[in-house]
């Protein structure tokens, strides 16, 4: 999701998407550069973020569902400093730039709450059919068997996205 940007702001901030972006328009976000070492420290930082969030299911075993409900958290704050950018600063961002990124992130923000949804709801269904299966069987229920099957179905999904 970020990552590609979490390397560019490894490299430079201002050399990736300022308005001399070898990438040309569709890197270039900001009309007006800036190399000042406090620019470029916080956008280097920024890039450790992003890249030690968002490996945190896949490198370190945190759990799915916290990772997306965190994810949807952070694509909604994202969401709306895209569009205070574009509406409080014109004259620095490139809107041909930023409008697309706006739209990415409503529909980043709506995969996440969907599949967030989707695990929660199937371990809550798993875990009533659990309960029930359990007191009329010994050993692994149905409902356990269920629940796993749920939630390695879950983690699929969210990792074709």
């Amino acid at each position: 999701m970020f990552g590609f940007f979490s390397c560019g702001m490894f490299v430079s901030q201002n050399y990736m998407f300022g308005p001399d972006s070898p990438g040309g328009v569709p890197l270039i976000y900001w009309t007006k550069g800036t190399d000042h070492p406090i620019a470029e420290w916080w956008s280097r930082m920024t890039g450790v973020l992003f890249l030690s969030f968002l490996s945190g299911p896949f490198l370190f075993g945190a759990p799915m569902e916290s990772h997306l409900k965190q994810t949807m958290i952070m694509n909604v704050g994202i969401l709306i400093m895209f569009i205070s950018i574009v509406f409080g600063s014109p004259d620095e961002c490139v809107k041909l730039t930023w409008w697309p990124q706006v739209a990415l992130q409503v529909v980043s923000g709506d995969a996440s709450l969907s599949l967030s949804l989707s695990l929660t709801l199937s371990l809550s269904l798993s875990d009533l059919l659990s309960g029930a299966n359990s007191l009329s069987s010994g050993g692994q229920s149905v409902g356990q068997s269920y629940e796993k099957c749920r939630y390695d179905e879950a983690l699929t999904h969210t990792h074709t996205l």
